[in-house]
């Protein structure tokens, strides 16, 4: 019985060890710099006064219904049989709640859902997400 749990302990631990070099070997985050230096020129800007409106006081939260997506950066992997379109033309048919999944890297903010099974996104870059969400 001693041998079994030793041998579990065992896998447990070069299991771990393996996923967090996986981890370290994959994700380097040098694409965030190469899109932030394309990108920072490009910064759209908008009149949002002209947005503005006024809500009528008597309105409760649970009067309004806003339509959102859950991982709205996903794209179809082999675990996960959904996706959804980029942030830009999610927002220009309606949708005005987004959840992104952010990961903090030593050196940027990612935006994926599961680190190696699920990791294709729309938007890999935190700063680049939020750029598409500018309207």
């Amino acid at each position: 019985m001693f041998r079994i749990i030793y041998y579990f302990i065992l896998f447990l631990i070069i299991f771990i060890l393996t996923w967090i070099c996986l981890i370290k070997l994959i994700y380097q985050n040098n694409q965030c710099v190469y899109i932030r230096k394309n990108n920072s020129s490009q910064m759209k800007t908008t009149n949002h006064s002209s947005n503005f409106f006024l809500i009528d006081s008597r309105l409760k939260l649970n009067h309004f219904t806003i339509l959102g997506t859950h991982n709205s950066y996903h794209q179809q992997s082999f675990f996960y049989k959904y996706e959804h379109s980029n942030l830009e033309n999610q927002l220009t048919y309606g949708i005005r709640q987004i959840e992104l999944d952010i990961h903090l890297m030593s050196n940027n903010d990612v935006v994926y859902h599961l680190q190696i099974f699920d990791d294709k996104t729309n938007c890999y870059c935190l700063p680049d997400c939020l750029e598409k969400t500018l309207i």
